[in-house]
């Protein structure tokens, strides 16, 4: 019998220390609420529905709560129902409580030894809030251990989506290291968490009519939910975020008889874009564009300028990708034509990015002064942009850079794109990613051997992460022309590409 199929056991000595008090659920939740401080950040994750399964054996409180109850009732954890009394013969008993960074029995060794399906949900769930203690395969075996229903249980302990995609994060980056696991299956896996992670928090009605309550809340959590999407795009990996997007799509669908008729079509733009934006760096141009489209049409349906601009700025990336810079620069003064007379800074940064992508293209097409003068109409709005993963001053200097390093400008590119990767957040791992290429090119094409080496080295850890063919495709590239033709026989390059192959094999058989 499964975890799911087994009746609950009461916890009635948690029960009874709250009663003891004559406390209600909603004072308990309360109470607990304020010794839990700055580590829970939303008031709402700690209800009395929370407590109520505690003590119905719903629910076993995580480590982290399990000490806060400690704390909260003056009793151990033995008197509070979370420790049972070993029994001789008795193999599922549990061991003494133990200081955080002493971790369950059941991990002690390699947690990928044993099934993962012999560690129930609430383990797995132990498991994942000490993260930090964690190796990384026993942090994998607690999620492999984890069913997309039981997600709930973390969202009603404090996680947010950010946190729970995070972690998931985390895993995907150490699938290269784990020999035991299938990649396709463990990825498969993965994508099915992240997909249940996204709708897992969103408060979706049920019947035909609802509450203007429940309407706010579901329009709310949407919307949170793609804006964490953008953020995703900007630190984890291309796959996961077009899961994520996708996920997003069919909630929109699902919930849109209840979405209001001016926000349906923000919403469907902003998730169609980030879409097209997962797509792009997996070097699929034709359905990239296509979801760029859809964002498109659906911000017009709104009568929504700001995202049709936000859409037209990513068709001019497929356009320039794809060698069509004529394209490229219609659609430039098309999303600059939907912000004329707009003066706020998202504006601004927009105008200034898109300045800056015209320059690019210029660039390619050897118009060199109106490249120039592009850069410096750019330039002239960044004392007013803020630092922002969309676009920015370390964002210009990487356009910058590159545009010198295409006129074959060299100390120039590598004055920008090394001042470009000091500004950037680490955090931005795509940015760091597009920063980092061109720099390990232009060192090479200095002649710089072993500096080139050292920036490329970090780029490849990022890509690792990123898995985004078409950044992957330029990373080929490098090492063929850039490394093996200029400096043919040598062996420390022949080392580095090895190097690279054991961590992204794709580029071995690129290579071959």
């Amino acid at each position: 019998m499964d975890a799911h199929s087994k009746k609950p056991k009461p916890n009635h000595l948690l029960r009874q220390q709250r009663l003891e008090r004559g406390w209600t659920l909603e004072h308990a939740a309360d109470e607990l609420y304020k010794l839990c401080g700055s580590k829970v950040s939303v008031r709402g994750d700690i209800n009395a529905k929370m407590i109520g399964r505690w003590e119905r054996g719903e629910h076993l409180p995580s480590l982290f709560y399990q000490e806060k109850l400690r704390l909260l009732y003056g009793k151990p954890l033995q008197e509070l129902g979370f420790i049972q009394p070993w029994v001789a013969g008795d193999e599922r008993a549990e061991e003494p409580a133990r200081a955080p960074e002493h971790l369950p029995a059941l991990v002690t060794g390699s947690a990928l030894q044993r099934s993962p399906v012999d560690m129930t949900p609430h383990q797995a769930i132990d498991l994942i809030h000490e993260a930090p203690h964690l190796t990384l395969d026993q942090l994998v075996s607690a999620w492999l251990a984890l069913g997309a229903t039981d997600l709930a249980m973390l969202f009603d302990e404090g996680w947010t989506l950010e946190e729970v995609l995070t972690s998931l994060r985390i895993v995907l980056q150490g699938v290269q290291a784990m020999p035991n696991i299938s990649r396709r299956t463990f990825g498969h896996r993965m994508r099915e968490l992240i997909a249940a992670a996204v709708a897992s928090c969103i408060p979706i009605p049920t019947g035909e009519h609802i509450t203007i309550e429940e309407r706010t809340q579901l329009h709310q959590a949407l919307g949170e939910n793609i804006a964490a999407g953008w953020q995703l795009f900007h630190t984890a990996g291309n796959a996961q975020v077009l899961a994520v997007s996708q996920a997003q799509l069919y909630l929109v669908q699902h919930t849109q008889v209840y979405l209001y008729p001016s926000i349906q079509p923000i919403f469907y733009s902003g998730v169609y874009r980030l879409m097209g934006a997962a797509l792009f760096f997996q070097g699929r141009y034709e359905k990239a564009q296509h979801a760029q489209q859809s964002a498109y049409t659906a911000a017009l349906e709104g009568a929504d300028a700001w995202n049709m601009a936000q859409s037209r700025t990513w068709q001019v990336y497929g356009y320039q990708a794809l060698g069509q810079h004529d394209q490229a620069i219609q659609a430039i003064v098309s999303a600059l034509r939907l912000t004329t007379g707009q003066d706020d800074e998202a504006s601004r940064r927009l105008q200034s990015h898109l300045l800056a992508c015209w320059a690019e293209s210029a660039t390619a097409m050897r118009e060199d002064r109106i490249s120039q003068e592009k850069l410096e109409a750019s330039a002239s709005f960044l004392d007013d942009i803020h630092p922002n993963e969309e676009f920015d001053r370390s964002h210009w200097l990487q356009i910058a850079g590159s545009c010198a390093l295409a006129t074959e400008d060299y100390p120039i590119a590598i004055q920008h794109l090394k001042e470009a990767l000091v500004e950037l957040s680490p955090n931005w791992l795509m940015r760091q990613a597009v920063t980092a290429m061109p720099l390990a090119v232009a060192y090479a094409r200095m002649g710089e051997r072993n500096v080139s080496i050292d920036v490329a080295k970090k780029a490849v850890a990022v890509l690792s992460a990123l898995n985004a063919p078409i950044m992957t495709k330029q990373l080929v590239e490098y090492l063929r022309h850039d490394l093996l033709e200029r400096f043919p026989g040598d062996t420390f390059v022949n080392s580095f590409i090895r190097e690279v192959g054991h961590q992204l094999p794709q580029t071995a058989a690129a290579l071959a």
